[in-house]
């Protein structure tokens, strides 16, 4: 890998900027209150010597610790059609890297900065891109500070990449730098391009909110009070009004706060000046928030015209040196760019502050979701104790590779943390990544796995020695790199320098377990261990069938049994690209059966890319694929982070953290027990623990946050619904009948009825797919199973579809059955005239004959007509006055089919259509009815007939479409 630290030459590159004129090219004046402070859209405007070069921006050459800069690139402003017109920077890439700098940007100290550039990216593998601004003083050859954005690869469509709310905390910050950046990772790419365009920074008052709480999670309601210092506000300004949301972003509750005083102007300074005094600051205060149950708040300040405040985030501040850092595999993402809101503003993507309200609780044993502590030094670990006892976890990933300086007293504080951790019964992994004094002995490539294990074991055993003294007692389970360090396949001998490394640990430590990262489109190994020599090469298992990759991701496939057995060895299962729920589950059943035990690691969605709801809803959905689909670990690679994190990078909850916790806690020591039918069809999976209740989580695609699909089922004696807060509610009775509201996120309900959920699961009907004879009885039969351990006696009844023309025979039957037995009860359904094909929801009542009677209902579907055929219809007015009648004839299956189509209008003439060898697709037809206001109100009925020489008619398909009075 090569490395970034660019520390003599990066310190050239800012003393030839610092030679330019300090006129810099795309300032502008920023108003009272801030605004757009420079602008630079990298058309030719931005070129007024015509030499392709941007006026007053500079650029890095040189070799720095194996990274070469060229000046042979040729960066040139070129055209190229964007969103924002005819021109854009053009970097083609030929090996090495490249940094570009722009002019110096006065700033105010203080004040807050934003900056936002759009790239497009094509043709990379391996160079990352990204953006930085740094903080400089007048005369000032290092920078002070530097912010770092996201790190992208491929885009291949215009992305945006921005730094949000860099604070000029720093007395003596006078100007601000912003570079672009593309470095290689573990290679380099020698082609491919990126471009750049519509950069912008912005300056905007600070504003800083802090609670009574330092984590911002609070364990009770009451007491919680938000305090505001607001800096370089406009000085027209006399109060703001702060607001208090939900997860999303629905307004709870609001408090206007006056000023105690005006605030004063900060004066604009020019780079060489000495900093100016900055005007007193405003504080503001709200005391006693309105909270009153368990959940993830955020509040924003809105000033007096209506215009939601922009807060002073803490980013992720990167030291100098780390300015153009070593490039971890970032998850690339892509997004199309959106013409109506093109232009980045601060203020619509404000950082608020967010706090937690949640219920203590005890951390879960042996259960699988844990976090990866990765990157955290000793005493930011520790300040994070109390957080991981409320965190829902039962794994932890720990840095442990502690320097050769480490004192006694910092083992002592170590080894305490792992004993508490072990009281809690949090399971702990140990992070082997290398502390410095062993990665700068490394002269040439990187510093990842690879390079280090591939050094004599002279060179870095001698720190692990001392970390397996101090910790080996307390941690078994070692990990070799971080969750996104996959370079250890690169060893010229794994197994053997694994081997190696296995018995090196042996030495200073009693069986231990050893994994590291791993790619998931990569041949998982089979075992880690290399083979006795009276034993046999092992061979790798056949690729799972399809039908167990293809299968649904919620449904639990048989298990492939592993060739190793008794394996101690772990892979952590990771990739560039975000999986769907589906892929997570394909890429699971397809790892399955090595011996090697499978952690995961879960990279939530962008938090810039997709909305609230949908990266909740995806998070919460791949804990439960891997859950069903036997992950051994699940992981959070990077908790912390400002838009992939649970929480933060400031260490203050996110809007994924809750919903984290409450699905680890309720799934933990739960195994699968499949779904069930409900009457709205909403999703559904259960999970049972060891006795007789279980816990359900349900969703429903078709629903939005606002209007919740209603479900009305029993589901037990004593059920509670808990929202992914952890919010508690008793769900209300309709007669014997539970009502759950659904929506597009998960909820759980708990205590569900095992007993019930069998009888549901095991009534089986022998056809689904019923001809559509009229007048003419179907035959059929029904199969109860009883799974329970009880005998089961009672009476079942069949509740028709809600529309006429369905008979039963019979009606009601009385069945007994003993425990593990069956019993089948043929039965007949009978559609008249009125009965319209296709699938139709329909309801079984079961009453039981017990002291305590118990009532519920089975919910089923039957498809009359074709199966694999269907026909939609939907009407509309013209402007002649005309009823239109759209049809849509859909063959889902492979055989081709003929139909002949009638269209019977009430007291008019028919009309007719033909579908002719039609397979798996679609036919669109439009019939037009005169004098269309006389039918609203009418039902239409339509009738299709297969055609041709002996044909089914038992597959004809018969609707009927009540056109619907319009105003």
């Amino acid at each position: 890998m090569y490395v970034k630290l660019l520390t003599a030459t990066f310190i050239f590159i800012f003393t030839i900027t610092a030679a330019i004129s300090q006129d810099s090219v795309g300032l502008l004046p920023s108003p009272d209150g801030g605004g757009l402070l420079f602008s630079f859209p990298f058309d030719m405007n931005c070129d007024a010597d015509a030499d392709g070069w941007p006026d007053g921006w500079s650029r890095m050459s040189g070799v720095d610790s194996g990274v070469n800069f060229s000046q042979n690139i040729q960066i040139e402003i070129r055209e190229n059609p964007t969103p924002f017109g005819r021109n854009s920077l053009h970097v083609p890439l030929s090996g090495g890297g490249v940094a570009i700098f722009s002019p110096h940007i006065p700033i105010r100290h203080g004040l807050t900065y934003s900056a936002s550039v759009y790239l497009n990216s094509t043709g990379l593998r391996y160079d990352n891109v990204s953006m930085n601004i740094s903080f400089f003083s007048a005369n000032g050859e290092r920078p002070l500070r530097t912010w770092i954005s996201e790190k992208v690869t491929n885009t291949n469509s215009w992305k945006q990449l921005r730094i949000l709310q860099a604070v000029a905390s720093m007395p003596d910050a006078a100007y601000a730098v912003v570079g672009l950046i593309i470095l290689p990772s573990s290679r380099q790419d020698f082609s491919g391009e990126v471009d750049f365009v519509h950069l912008q920074v912005f300056e905007e008052p600070t504003i800083q909110f802090s609670t009574n709480n330092e984590d911002h999670i609070f364990r009770s309601p009451s007491g919680i009070d938000v305090h505001c210092k607001l800096t370089g506000v406009a000085s027209s300004m006399k109060s703001v009004t702060f607001a208090l949301e939900d997860t999303y972003g629905k307004l709870i509750a609001q408090r206007k706060a006056d000023f105690p005083s005006a605030p004063t102007m900060v004066s604009r300074r020019q780079v060489n000046d000495s900093p100016p005094t900055v005007g007193s600051s405003v504080n503001v205060v709200w005391a006693n928030l309105p909270i009153v149950s368990p959940g993830f708040y955020r509040v924003r300040l809105i000033n007096d015209n209506g215009t939601v405040m922009s807060p002073a985030a803490s980013n992720k501040i990167e030291s100098p040196i780390r300015t153009v850092s070593t490039i971890s595999d970032d998850t690339t993402s892509t997004s199309t760019v959106n013409n109506d809101n093109i232009n980045y503003s601060p203020i619509t993507d404000a950082k608020p502050l967010t706090l937690v309200y949640l219920e203590p609780s005890v951390p879960p044993v042996g259960g699988e979701f844990g976090w990866s502590m990765q990157g955290f030094t000793l005493p930011e670990l520790l300040k994070k104790q109390s957080l991981l006892g409320d965190a829902g976890i039962s794994r932890v990933k720990l840095p442990t590779w502690l320097p050769s300086k480490t004192t006694p007293a910092d083992w002592h504080s170590l080894k305490d943390f792992c004993l508490w951790l072990t009281r809690r019964r949090i399971r702990m992994t140990g992070l082997l990544e290398a502390p410095p004094e062993v990665t700068n002995k490394i002269r040439v490539g990187g510093k990842d796995v690879a390079a280090v294990f591939s050094q004599p074991h002279e060179l870095w055993f001698p720190t692990l020695e001392t970390m397996l003294t101090q910790l080996s007692l307390l941690v078994r389970e070692w990990q070799i790199g971080t969750d996104e360090d996959r370079s250890i396949r690169e060893l010229p001998a794994m197994y053997e320098t694994l081997d190696l490394i296995r018995k090196l640990f042996n030495t200073a430590a009693y069986d231990v377990t050893l994994g590291f990262g791993w790619d998931w489109t990569w041949q998982l190994p089979a075992t880690f261990k290399l083979n006795e020599p009276d034993k046999p090469e092992p061979v790798l298992p056949s690729p799972p069938s399809p039908d167990v990759v293809s299968a649904d991701p919620l449904v639990q496939t048989p298990p492939i049994p592993p060739v190793v057995i008794e394996s101690r060895e772990f892979v952590n299962l990771g990739s560039n690209l975000t999986p769907t729920p589906q892929e997570f589950a394909y890429e699971l059943r397809r790892s399955e059966g090595t011996g090697v035990l499978r952690y995961i690691s879960i990279v939530p969605l962008s938090r810039l890319d997709y909305r609230v709801e949908d990266r909740i809803r995806d998070l919460v959905q791949r804990m439960i694929v891997a859950k069903i689909n036997r992950a051994d670990a699940v992981f959070i690679p990077k908790p912390f982070d400002d838009d992939y994190g649970l929480m933060n990078a400031d260490g203050t909850p996110g809007e994924l953290f809750l919903a984290w916790r409450t699905t680890s806690q309720l799934l933990n020591a739960r195994r699968w027990a499949g779904s069930i039918k409900m009457p709205n069809r909403s999703t559904n999976v259960i999970f049972q623990g060891a006795g007789s209740t279980a816990v359900m989580v349900l969703w429903n695609d078709s629903a939005a946050i606002d209007k919740p699909v209603e479900e009305t089922l029993y589901l037990g004696t004593n059920v509670e619904m808990v929202d992914l807060n952890g919010a508690k509610s008793k769900l209300p009775l309709t007669g014997r009948q539970h009502m759950v509201s659904v929506g597009p996120v998960p909820v759980f309900v708990t205590g569900i009825d095992m007993d019930v959920t069998k009888w549901r699961q095991q009534f089986q009907l022998k056809n689904r797919v019923i001809p559509s004879y009229v007048g003419k009885p179907n035959a059929n039969e029904w199969t109860f199973v009883n799974d329970t351990p009880n005998g089961f006696a009672g009476e079942l009844t069949f509740v028709a579809p809600e529309e006429n023309g369905w008979r039963f025979n019979p009606h009601k039957e009385r069945f007994t059955t003993s425990m593990n037995e069956s019993v089948t009860k043929p039965f007949t359904i009978t559609l008249a005239p009125e009965a319209s094909s296709g699938r139709h929801p329909f309801q079984i009542d079961v009453r039981r004959d017990a002291e305590e009677m118990v009532s519920f209902s089975i919910y089923d579907e039957l498809d009359v007509g074709g199966g694999d055929l269907s026909m939609t219809f939907m009407t509309k007015m013209n402007r002649r006055g005309e009823l239109e009648l759209h049809q849509l004839f859909t063959n889902d299956g492979d055989t081709s089919v003929s139909y002949d189509i009638t269209v019977y209008p009430p007291k008019r003439p028919t009309l007719t259509s033909r579908v002719n060898k039609l397979s798996n697709g679609q036919v669109k037809q439009v019939y037009a009815l005169k004098d269309g206001k006389e039918l609203q109100g009418k039902t239409i009925r339509i009738v299709a007939k297969p055609t041709g020489a002996g044909a089914p008619q038992q597959d004809q398909l018969r609707y009927h479409v009540t056109v619907p009075k319009e105003d």
